[in-house]
């Protein structure tokens, strides 16, 4: 792999950067898109955006410090793809509010609602906001819980003049590793493909909205699937028959 697509990887364990390089390997691919047509998983635009994005954070503790959290069992929850802000996904992924505004406050009353602790950890696995940096900051102190990002590609667009290192949040990465109990996680934004990931490894994702992956390897924490509310990860588990 080529230094320009190389991910950079912050206090990661070595499975970890094992994840970070299939996933990096994984967003160059080829393959059909949803109209049939043939297209990179993630376009070098949003890759490089990535890149860029990630080498201007510099060393996240927040993430390592995520991971640890998870692999004592303590509460990890998961939630993907919010869009706060965005109109179009109203009608695209049929969500039932009446507007954006109507959808960030019912995605934060839900997420208030959740029983969130101030010490439990909450992931975003990508696309959390289309409105300014100020608004994502104050929106995300509405809610409790430290708080990560893993990126997706609208995070990075640079079309609404959006910078995820200004929203307060306490670690940005491309992907993630952890362990809860005998269970290996990849969270990401984009799903990976089966085939690359290694046996017993189950791919935590997002992106796709109210469409799902065949098989078992995969867990679609999108809004749309998690009733528009965070939910604790090891509950995902259980919901999927892994715990």
């Amino acid at each position: 792999m080529s230094k320009r697509n190389r991910p950079v990887v912050a206090e990661a364990t070595e499975q970890e950067s094992e994840l970070h390089e299939v996933y990096a390997a994984w967003l160059q691919s080829v393959v059909p898109d949803f109209d049939g047509a043939m297209r990179a998983v993630a376009n070098a635009r949003v890759r490089d955006a990535m890149r860029l994005t990630l080498e201007r954070a510099g060393p996240q503790p927040g993430v390592a410090a995520c991971r640890k959290h998870g692999a004592a069992g303590r509460a990890v929850w998961v939630w993907s793809d919010l869009h706060l802000g965005h109109e179009a996904i109203l009608r695209h992924a049929r969500r039932p509010f009446g507007n954006a505004q109507h959808m960030a406050a019912e995605l934060q009353a839900r997420a208030l609602a959740a029983g969130m602790a101030p010490d439990d950890w909450l992931i975003c696995l990508g696309d959390l906001a289309f409105i300014g940096d100020a608004e994502v900051r104050a929106w995300l102190r509405g809610i409790p819980g430290r708080k990560v990002l893993i990126l997706g590609n609208h995070d990075v667009d640079g079309r609404h003049h959006k910078n995820p290192l200004r929203w307060g949040l306490e670690g940005v990465t491309d992907s993630l590793e952890l362990t809860l109990g005998s269970t290996r996680l990849w969270l990401t934004h984009y799903p990976i493909d089966a085939a690359l990931l290694p046996a017993g490894v189950v791919n935590v994702h997002g992106h796709i909205h109210q469409h799902l992956v065949e098989g078992q390897k995969h867990l679609n924490v999108c809004v749309e699937h998690t009733g528009y509310r965070p939910l604790r990860l090891d509950e995902v588990l259980r919901q999927h028959g892994l715990r």
